[in-house]
């Protein structure tokens, strides 16, 4: 740890995690769905 760190309530920072991997699933959806049209593109495009 790095002595700037603090201990957090722990329901809080739970909830701060929580967020945290909602945010990155959107991210990881938004992420394959924009795969999904470049392959599809790429597909229509040979």
């Amino acid at each position: 740890m790095t002595p700037n760190t603090r201990a957090e309530d722990p329901k809080r920072s739970g909830d701060a995690a929580a967020r945290e991997l909602a945010r990155k699933d959107r991210r990881i959806r938004e992420l394959e769905e924009e795969l999904a049209r470049l392959r599809a593109s790429a597909l229509l495009a040979q």
